[in-house]
């Protein structure tokens, strides 16, 4: 179980899932309570289900109601293909992207959507951004583009937008930055994650699900409150994170 469609639909809101089950209202709450029984179906039809993280687990014995024997917890793994890099190596590597030695690079990786949670982060890089004047911020991955652009004016110049590239490109990107964002409004596990912190670099992360299960907060990065539906606290909590940091 890597994707669940009524988490992605409510940011994992538990208690508005519970009441569209006792009584849904509309089309949208129809389909999103369809959706989870069908997933429910699903499960009790298999041999054997897989969570990836614990919330998830606990998801599926408590809501879809599925028996204990039948659920294992295996979280994703990756091979380490961390390799340590001299000073002068990685400077020759920024150069090749077009980055000064002195920059200070954030980098966020994934889908650009409101569930990832890169249009707060590109409203903190905003902010921080007169008094940083070397602070870079590096967005890898693809998706709308229209309101983060609009977000980043006039200090486009200092933000790269790449698209989506392949695993060693990335690799590279992590191996030249200095912190790793990931403002993740829900997240099932984090894979990304789990790839920056291969490559060692502090992490910031919202405080959801399966990315606070990966970072132990104020040991191997920061947890961030962000959600959806207050906008000024968790844009001045992610700003108030890459300051510390």
């Amino acid at each position: 179980v890597h994707y669940t469609g009524w988490a992605f639909k409510l940011l994992g809101d538990k208690e508005q899932l519970y009441g569209m089950l006792k009584n849904p209202e509309g089309d949208m709450q129809k389909k999103i309570v369809e959706s989870f029984y069908a997933e429910q179906r699903l499960m009790a039809t298999v041999d054997q289900v897989i969570a990836i993280a614990r919330h998830s687990y606990y998801d599926i014995l408590q809501l879809y109601q599925i028996p204990e024997k039948k659920v294992s917890l295996i979280p994703h793994g990756l091979a380490d293909e961390y390799r340590l890099m001299c000073e002068k190596e990685r400077m020759k590597l920024r150069k090749k992207y077009g980055f000064l030695p002195d920059d200070q690079l954030l980098i966020f990786a994934g889908r650009i959507d409101m569930m990832k949670g890169s249009h707060f982060l590109c409203e903190a890089f905003t902010r921080l951004s007169e008094k940083y004047p070397n602070l870079r911020l590096i967005i890898a991955g693809d998706g709308n583009l229209e309101y983060l652009l609009s977000v980043q004016k006039p200090i486009w110049s200092k933000i790269t937008c790449t698209g989506y590239v392949d695993k060693e490109t990335l690799y590279e990107l992590y191996a030249i930055s200095d912190i790793g964002v990931l403002p993740s409004l829900r997240e099932e596990f984090g894979l990304v994650a789990l790839e920056m912190m291969m490559m060692k670099l502090p992490l910031i992360v919202g405080k959801t699900t399966g990315l606070s299960e990966l970072v132990i907060h104020e040991e191997t990065g920061l947890h961030v409150f962000a959600q959806e539906n207050d906008k000024d606290k968790s844009v001045s909590a992610i700003q108030s994170a890459i300051m510390n940091l």
